[in-house]
């Protein structure tokens, strides 16, 4: 079996084809051999600190993992331990791990748990728990714990392990983490540029249909070797001009496509293509000379959206919220849902806004409705029991904002309605809910924004000096933040500001505001700058 290893290192530009298949039909007797190859290495592993991982290992543990030699599993470990595996045994190395697999998972989860283990490596070994729990070699109650586990012993300050975390939640559907994951995504341990927010969780966890995290244990290394860049004989350099050629020509046809008109085989009777669930004669049949590229987008976000269950051995959104719930969620996710927009689309931003409006208008007069009836007087029991893709704050501070950059990009005469609109929000939720609490300072600004545009300066000064004394300490900051903005607004008086930091008993909290204070002369400074030119 010696002259087959051998061959492995033979010419390393090119795949050991015979070599492979010669093992492969000597499977069992050359099991012996290949895990030597794999034993030295780790015993000689200093000698190879500065050098390629050499080919007969990556060939021997690629045959062994089809082998399913459960042998090669403890050393595998040890070999993870010392960091110097090549990369292309860590790109699969969880497929690796489910082929070998001996059923020690106490070696498997104290690497996991060490810090110290290259977080790229602790991916991939927890990803394997979605295969073990899909194979039923995990249960349910003990892939809880174990993620539990790992959440407490992480203390929110890895990223890595939380996006792995999640990728598990949604994989395996366990929907009783549905609030771990809210507090990992508050926490800021979850990468949005690699698994989205909060609501694109939300989505993944109710899809069953096109799950991209599957995976399968190794079963052929010709299939998982041969077609690698380093065995290509013909290799050549990429052609540049070509790669350009053809993705202009794709921005083209992209731009062809988005701008066809989805209104022009729309019968009247038809659901609108706006997105906004109407018949297209009760929504935009006088609107189609105005379509906007835009309303595509509301269009496709929302077959994201969790669907109603097509099997009876599945959970889906309805199952753990009211229709009436999902409705509202609906409205205010066709307007906050992130949309992957091309840059070379031409946009009306501030048409785009009013689209928005609309909805989150919808969702307003609904949520309105339902805390009446239901006697919800605290925001957190409302989000328990209600809120699915965004919390109530979150629907808060995006409404707000939207209304805000209304007023001030429209210089038309619905200023006013967006203005009246801001005052029926910040009214609505202060005479519903209890904000004196951690989350007020949500809602400070708004207020602060809502006296300024409404020109209520003394209104708005008297209100935030009574504030100072009547919120949580943690919003003293915030408060007198925004009491020195409409003080600046009003008169641009300093002195007054003097006479309030002198005031605060709190000598930390004082240092801050002088700090603030500072800060606010500079912008004032550059302001006049600014003006003087």
């Amino acid at each position: 079996m010696s002259s087959i290893v051998e061959k492995f290192e033979k010419n390393p530009n090119k795949f050991a084809l015979d070599a492979v298949l010669e093992a492969k039909a000597n499977k069992g007797k050359i099991n012996k051999e290949l895990l030597s190859i794999v034993e030295n290495y780790y015993l000689n592993i200093k000698d190879y600190q500065d050098k390629e991982m050499p080919m007969s290992v990556i060939y021997a543990i690629f045959l062994l993992a089809e082998f399913k030699e459960k042998k090669l599993y403890p050393l595998l470990i040890k070999l993870l331990k010392e960091d110097n595996l090549d990369h292309c045994i860590l790109d699969v190395l969880h497929r690796i791990i489910i082929s070998i697999f001996d059923g020690n998972f106490d070696i498997l989860n104290a690497l996991i748990e060490d810090k110290n283990t290259d977080g790229y490596i602790r991916e991939r070994l927890l990803q394997c728990y979605i295969y073990f729990y899909e194979n039923k070699i995990v249960d349910k109650n003990a892939l809880e714990l174990y993620l539990h586990k790992l959440i407490k012993l992480y203390n929110y300050e890895d990223e890595d392990i939380y996006n792995t975390i999640m990728e598990v939640i949604i994989n395996t559907h366990l929907f009783s983490f549905i609030e771990d994951v809210k507090v990992m995504c508050d926490e800021g341990v979850i990468d949005y540029m690699i698994r989205g927010g909060y609501d694109s969780f939300i989505d993944d966890i109710f899809n069953y249909d096109d799950n991209l995290d599957k995976f399968s244990p190794i079963m052929d290394t010709v299939k998982e070797m041969s077609w690698w860049y380093c065995f290509d004989e013909n290799q050549k350099e990429f052609d540049y001009e070509k790669i350009e050629d053809d993705l202009k020509k794709k921005i083209l046809n992209d731009i062809k496509e988005i701008d066809e008109n989805p209104f022009s085989n729309v019968g009247r009777n038809d659901p609108c293509p706006c997105g906004s669930g109407k018949k297209y004669k009760k929504c935009c049949i006088d609107k189609t000379n105005t379509f906007l590229p835009y309303q595509k987008y509301i269009e496709e976000s929302l077959k994201k959206y969790p669907q109603r269950k097509n099997r009876k051995d599945i959970l889906d959104i309805y199952d753990f919220y009211k229709e009436e719930y999902v409705e509202i969620d609906k409205l205010i996710y066709k307007a906050l849902k992130h949309k992957t927009i091309p840059l070379f689309i031409k946009r009306d931003y501030n048409t785009e806004n009013k689209i928005n409006l609309t909805f989150l208008d919808e969702a307003f007069e609904k949520i309105k409705e339902l805390v009446q009836r239901d006697n919800f007087n605290n925001i957190d029991d409302y989000d328990k029991v209600v809120s699915i893709h965004y919390s109530l704050y979150l629907f808060f501070d995006q409404y707000s904002n939207l209304l805000e950059t209304l007023i001030k990009d429209d210089l038309s005469i619905h200023k006013d309605t967006y203005v009246r609109k801001l005052r029926e929000l910040i009214t609505f939720f202060y005479q519903h809910f209890d904000l004196n609490n951690s989350y007020e300072n949500v809602f400070l600004n708004e207020i602060k924004s809502l006296y300024f545009y409404e020109k209520r300066f003394d209104e708005g000064i008297e209100y935030f000096k009574n504030r100072i004394n009547n919120c949580l300490e943690e919003n003293k900051y915030a408060v007198y933040d925004n009491l020195f903005d409409l003080i600046l607004c009003k008169n641009n008086d300093f002195k007054e500001i003097d006479k309030l930091i002198n005031k605060e008993k709190d000598l930390v909290l004082k240092k801050k505001l002088k700090d603030l204070k500072k800060d606010l002369l500079e912008l004032n400074e550059e302001y006049e700058e600014y003006d003087f030119q």
